[in-house]
């Protein structure tokens, strides 16, 4: 039986839909999708371009708590920033009533849920639950490779659809969270029993907490049983002898739900990896404590390593820095620069503003030398455009890698995000191999300093520099953050660019004092230095 207040707060909701069909004068509601106490979601038609929508409703009034509204405005913020086809986009975000009353709106996707799909389809088998991994690992992948990495926490049949093309998306981002640093906002349990690995049931979840869910949603799909009505030994889920799948995928399934994180897959691109090839590696052995050594033991040395490297990349000094930073459970650091050239709007509409007043001063009666003078100019500054528009479309990429095998440097360009990387430069030297490893900003000089440059053969690039046991110095380039799109004239711009550089090679330091620390083996011996100008070089 109902509560009165609760068959009041029914029908108050079921007469807003009825006398406030259009929402924020805009979304104009064709049905309710949901609701419970707290919260309500419409689907609603967009009148700006007929699309429909999802809206969702935060009333502050019926909250429990104001984690309820941390939460939504987490997923709100998330949303905007994320641009993934599987992924459902941010529309619009407002509030009314004072605040009372918070609304989400994002892109509606048509589809089936899995569970509504193995009931009419029946259960997954290896080639249709490969699809569905390699498809899911591609969006866990992109949401992993932002700094800092994004966490879903409730990955679930039910969050996942498929549409009529049967493309799979993930939806319901309410319980997602940036991973900042192991001090930062991991104290909330979010998730769904059954899904979620023994970490996050104490609120510490991380990248291979995802994996760990997708595992467990794949057992669902071929078994038909939910992972919480599984036997356990042991906390791992025992499903291989009721599951009708290879025994590779069987092999893959009980990595990805292995409950200790040591010896799960780190990431989506781990993952990904072992799929394409067919196999899997071992979890990689500690040489420096032997094979005897506690997992517990091992992970808790590991951790402990690298919580000043996490506490490093969670002090960006930037709130959108343009590199991406991400710290894997093996001890893999990989940060990626991307960048691409601006377009001189202004210099161009200039020179053809001039063009076009030189043109018809010559229509006018003046001399037809200023005819001549503007006609090349109209034709230099759209030429001119067209050429740097066309180049902006190409993408540099620089990455660099630092992982207990070595330091490994990448780049290259390309046309499009999607586009396979041309690489244009490569080089690997193991860690006992390093000497020296600063960080070079280039300044612009003076003439004297220009003309110097001139007779030695140009300006060095800026970047971090990795020197090795030869005195051989290899760059990890930064003018993707300090150069293109950056305006010299912007003070701001340029300081911000130069923070971002010195941040990432102070957590590339960090990284490396803990993979160099005493215990470590012999290893490189790095002594850190800052070089601001060429003269330091």
């Amino acid at each position: 039986m109902k509560h009165e207040g609760e068959a009041a707060g029914q029908v108050e909701t079921e007469r807003d839909i009825k006398m406030a069909e259009i929402i924020n004068d805009r979304f104009e509601v064709i049905r309710i999708l949901g609701e419970g106490g707290q919260a309500r979601a419409t689907l609603a038609r967009d009148l700006r371009d007929g699309k429909e929508v999802v809206v969702k409703e935060l009333h502050l009034a019926r909250a429990a708590d104001w984690k309820s509204l941390e939460l939504f405005e987490r997923e709100s913020s998330v949303l905007r920033n994320l641009d993934h086809p599987a992924i459902p986009s941010y529309v619009d975000g407002f509030h009314q009533e004072d605040g009372a009353r918070v609304f989400l709106v994002q892109e509606y996707v048509s589809g089936d849920s899995l569970n509504a799909l193995v009931e009419r389809e029946g259960l997954f088998d290896d080639d249709k639950l490969r699809d569905f991994l390699a498809q899911m690992l591609d969006i866990l992948a992109y949401l992993q490779r932002f700094s800092p990495p994004v966490v879903h926490r409730d990955i679930k049949p039910s969050n996942i659809l498929r549409d009529a093309l049967g493309k799979y998306h993930l939806v319901d981002f309410g319980a997602v969270q940036l991973i900042v640093s192991d001090e930062i906002g991991g104290s909330t349990i979010v998730g769904t029993s059954g899904f979620m690995p023994p970490e996050q049931l104490i609120g510490q979840a991380n990248p291979a907490s995802d994996i760990y869910a997708l595992g467990a949603t794949c057992v669902q799909l071929a078994c038909g049983m939910e992972p919480g009505d599984l036997p356990m030994e042991r906390m791992k889920l025992q499903f291989r002898d009721i599951v009708g799948l290879s025994d590779f995928l069987c092999d893959l399934l009980e990595r990805m739900l292995e409950p200790h994180i040591s010896a799960r897959f780190g990431d989506a691109a781990a993952v990904i990896t072992a799929l394409r090839m067919g196999k899997m590696d071992p979890p990689a052995a500690d040489p420096r404590r032997g094979a005897s050594a506690p997992a517990s033991s091992v992970l808790a040395h590991e951790m402990a390593s690298l919580v000043p490297v996490r506490q490093a990349i969670g002090k960006a000094p930037v709130s959108s820095p343009k590199s991406t930073i991400y710290l894997g459970d093996d001890g893999t650091l990989s940060i990626e620069t991307v960048s691409t050239h601006r377009v001189p709007y202004l210099l161009c509409a200039a020179a053809f503003g001039a063009g076009l007043l030189l043109v018809f001063v010559s229509m006018s009666g003046g001399p037809e030398s200023v005819c001549c003078i503007g006609l090349p100019l109209l034709a230099w500054s759209v030429g001119f455009l067209g050429y740097r528009v066309i180049k902006s479309y190409r993408q540099y990429v620089d990455r660099l890698e630092v992982s207990p095998a070595g330091i490994s440097l990448e780049s290259g360009h390309r046309i499009g995000a999607a586009a396979p990387l041309l690489v244009t430069g490569q080089v690997a030297f193991s860690l006992p191999e390093l000497r020296n490893c600063y960080l070079h900003i280039y300044q612009p000089a003076g003439r004297a300093r220009a003309s110097q440059q001139q007779r030695t053969g140009g300006r060095k690039r800026s970047g971090i520099c990795f020197v090795d046991h030869g005195g051989r110095e290899h760059a990890f380039e930064l003018d993707g953050v300090l150069t293109r799109g950056v305006r010299r004239s912007r003070a701001q711009e340029r300081l911000a660019a130069e923070s971002e550089a010195r941040w990432l090679f102070q957590v590339t330091q960090a990284h490396l004092e803990a993979l160099t620390s005493p215990g470590a083996g012999d290893s490189a011996q790095v002594a850190p230095r800052t070089v601001p100008d060429e003269i330091g070089a």
